[in-house]
């Protein structure tokens, strides 16, 4: 196999992937911060977040939506990224939060934001929760099935309280991606046509507890198809028109859910890539989809609740990694990097991060590598292993960059800011990596440290007197 070729111009194209990237003296720069001073001051695997551009897509959705949809509310999916520097950032731009546990509850109400600007989600909310939820006052609380009701309404009972609700519709529709799916008759969640209407007719005879104030579906994470948002969008405006003149209820907001895509970095040198990175529409034509399927399905005068969260941040961040080791076997070039699946959970879907160089950013010499993380573990790679067993694969069999990596070297994962800090684990007793936060003024800060060893025994009995002890005999000193 050929080691390496010439190509015409450097490999990165700031412009192009759409981050705020630049080299100087062949090292990588973002949001003109230094990633290799970075990576030195605070160690790798590193998550770097851009709030500017969490900022930046809250803008654009908000433009593209509002032009269309005059009754908008935005919540931002706290599941995608909960790290309080973000949601702070989020609840600075007007936008509420879209909880589903009462850890994250606790997570939006420490970030500054209003009982009455939080939506509660999730498919299995135990009494406990749905009494803070009825006790807080929360905006709205989206049951998923009839037995959720019926506990909420004994809650409430006992508080003397009235909760805010709604349902989740499961609207048998599939989304673009076709490895997130939650609104298809085979999902967990929601209730389909027959049994939803079924429970806003058992809502209606609660009155005295449960006030219903809306409906909601959502059927997957990533949704690239227009057809998808068409489809379920209207299913739900004409489900909400039958409910109001069915049972006499005021339904005061439709529910959207997210799926929001995003335009994931690729180029042409590493391919294929999988489906979540073609034909992603803008959020113009979802918009203009969404306010068409909405009027088909007459739905007029209802304020409309979008719940984007990996559309806000997973193109804020990006992953400094380290190339811990290099070998060649099997004819191939190997390098393996700090970050494993460990640090992306989303690597065993498989998902597509784009890599770009950090160090030798400037080398115009690329060479095919395959590329590994550190776990034990034989599925630990930045490809697709299984796809290529069976010859389809969905991700490139070699990440194209500069000839000649070796141990030290820093390589930038991009796409990151969704689903990995709030999903990482210790697995191989891996420490959790870090993250730095950069503001809106490029000022860089610690969002998150690193975990120590210490961490790894935060949860369990144990002598502190002999953890120091292994630790300073463990020091690199």
């Amino acid at each position: 196999m050929e080691k390496s070729y010439q190509v015409t111009q450097a490999p990165i194209s700031p412009n192009r992937l759409g981050y705020d990237l630049t080299i100087r003296e062949g090292s990588l720069f973002f949001e003109g911060v230094s990633l290799r001073s970075l990576a030195t001051k605070h160690g790798s695997p590193l998550f770097v977040v851009a709030e500017r551009r969490i900022i930046s897509n809250i803008k654009r959705i908000r433009s593209a939506f509002s032009a269309k949809i005059p009754k908008l509310r935005i919540s931002y999916a706290v599941k995608a990224a909960s790290s309080l520097r973000i949601l702070r950032t989020v609840k600075e731009q007007g936008v509420g939060a879209e909880v589903t546990s009462e850890g994250e509850i606790f997570l939006a109400l420490m970030s500054g934001f209003s009982p009455r600007n939080v939506v509660f989600n999730g498919p299995a909310k135990s009494d406990r929760e749905l009494a803070i939820a009825v006790k807080l006052g929360l905006s709205c609380i989206n049951l998923d099935s009839l037995d959720e009701l019926e506990r909420l309404n004994a809650v409430c009972k006992h508080l003397g309280k009235l909760a805010r609700i709604s349902f989740r519709f499961r609207p048998d529709v599939g989304a673009g991606t076709k490895i997130i799916q939650t609104g298809t008759a085979e999902s967990k969640f929601g209730l389909g046509e027959a049994d939803v209407i079924e429970a806003y007719g058992r809502a209606a005879a609660l009155r005295d507890n449960v006030k219903v104030v809306g409906i909601h579906a959502h059927v997957g994470s990533q949704n690239t198809s227009l057809e998808s948002w068409a489809d379920y969008v209207k299913k739900l405006a004409l489900l909400a028109a039958r409910i109001r003149k069915e049972f006499q209820i005021d339904i005061q907001h439709i529910n959207i859910g997210g799926g929001l895509p995003v335009r994931c970095a690729t180029d042409e040198l590493n391919q294929p890539t999988p489906s979540h990175t073609k034909s992603v529409p803008s959020d113009e034509e979802i918009a203009a989809t969404v306010a068409r399927a909405l009027s088909e399905g007459e739905a007029r005068d209802y304020e409309i609740i979008i719940e984007p969260g990996r559309r806000i941040v997973a193109n804020s961040a990006l992953l400094v990694t380290r190339v811990i080791s290099t070998k060649t076997s099997g004819g191939q070039d190997w390098i393996y990097v700090d970050a494993g699946f460990n640090t992306l959970p989303s690597l065993r879907m498989p998902w597509y991060y784009h890599m770009l160089p950090i160090t030798k950013a400037d080398n115009r010499e690329l060479s095919p590598y395959r590329v590994a993380g550190p776990l034990c573990d034989g599925h630990d790679l930045y490809h697709d292993l299984d796809g290529e067993e069976q010859g389809v694969p969905s991700l490139p069999k070699y990440r194209m960059l500069p000839n000649g990596l070796r141990a030290g070297d820093l390589l930038a994962l991009l796409d990151v800011g969704a689903y990995s800090v709030d999903l990482m684990d210790n697995f191989n007793g891996r420490l959790l990596a870090g993250a730095v936060f950069i503001d809106k003024h490029g000022r860089p800060s610690v969002m998150r440290r690193h975990q120590t060893y210490e961490d790894l025994l935060l949860y369990q009995p144990h002598s502190k007197a002999k953890a120091d002890h292994i630790m300073k005999k463990m020091a690199n000193e």
